[in-house]
């Protein structure tokens, strides 16, 4: 889906003020990962917040598509806000990767179709 982008509009979901917008992000995360109907239930948006945030958005496509490009950006209040970012990306794939580590350096990758 080239030219898409998540979310839209779009947001600037900070819980620090006596305002929360961070709900919609929390909603369509919870309903992009099927979490929301799921019959167990899913962690409140306070636990959500508390444990950090995690961000899942759904680009339905082809499940032969190669396509891996992914933008992302984010804002800071000043400088020192940057060594607080944390980021973990995940593609779903037809495949599976076993990644071996050693002494913090990738020693051995294994890829195997699902």
């Amino acid at each position: 889906m080239t030219g898409s982008k998540l979310p839209s509009p779009d947001a600037a979901p900070v819980f620090t003020t006596l305002t929360d917008y961070t709900t919609q992000r929390y909603i369509e995360s919870q309903l992009y990962s099927g979490g929301y109907f799921d019959t167990g239930g899913a962690e409140t948006v306070h636990e959500w917040q508390t444990r950090g945030q995690y961000l899942y958005f759904s680009w339905p496509r082809d499940g032969m598509s190669k396509a891996t490009r992914v933008n992302v950006h984010t804002g800071f209040k000043n400088a020192t806000d940057v060594s607080q970012m944390r980021l973990l990306l995940f593609d779903h794939s037809r495949q599976v990767a076993k990644i071996q580590i050693q002494d913090g350096h990738v020693v051995d990758v294994l890829l195997e179709d699902a």
